[in-house]
């Protein structure tokens, strides 16, 4: 349990860490330019270090074509929904409202894997609920248009990352190689973020400025 808690609170530090860096960016380069650029440093940290946790039995069972699948949702939207909620609204609003994602883990995992629902998560979720309104909220014009789109983003970002703690937890019974997983996915998502930038833009993003 003490180890499950260091991870997930290592998870979180990094990416409330990685959000700073994430909002410069947007500065020089698109949100999806910014996630194909994020997505493909991931990919390439995997690759470097598959030497050391990739196995031949991990491929082309069951829990390689979940992970392949999960890809096509989490990094592929996710990432870029998170990036577009960060340049509309900024890094507080966006990273707090990501944050919710433990919310729509916990209740997925109850539909789906028939958890229980516990007084902590009612209390979190009013809270957390609680947060997001007075973050979007300003004081004589309600919530603004931007800020409503930015929600929309980011909502659906914390969507999707909580689905896939829930249905991660399903795939990694298959395949218990949590390395492996992470790079099907985020490699099926880095393909799925290029083709379509290809199609929205007809070009590959090759000149996005060097501080970008």
């Amino acid at each position: 349990m003490s180890a499950s808690l260091g991870f997930a609170v290592a998870a979180a530090l990094f990416f409330g860490l990685s959000a700073i860096p994430a909002k410069r960016g947007l500065s020089h380069a698109d949100p999806q330019a910014g996630a194909l650029i994020s997505i493909a440093a991931v990919v390439a940290t995997f690759s470097l270090t598959s030497p050391w946790w990739m196995q031949s039995s991990d491929w082309f069972g069951p829990g390689f074509w979940w992970f392949v699948a999960t890809g096509l949702v989490n990094p592929m939207l996710s990432i870029y929904f998170t990036l577009e909620s960060m340049n509309r609204a900024g890094v507080t609003v966006a990273s707090t409202l990501a944050a919710t994602s433990p919310l729509f883990a916990a209740f997925t995992a109850i539909l789906l894997l028939g958890e229980t629902m516990t007084t902590v998560i009612m209390v979190g979720t009013v809270v957390t609920m609680a947060g997001v309104m007075s973050l979007t909220w300003t004081p004589g014009t309600g919530v603004t248009r931007v800020m409503r789109i930015a929600l929309v983003f980011a909502t659906a970002a914390s969507i999707i990352r909580g689905l896939v703690n829930t249905t991660g937890k399903i795939g990694l019974d298959l395949l218990p190689n949590a390395m492996m997983a992470g790079f099907l996915s985020y490699t099926v998502g880095g393909l799925g973020v290029l083709l379509i930038y290809r199609i929205r833009h007809g070009r590959l993003p090759l000149h996005v400025p060097r501080t970008g």
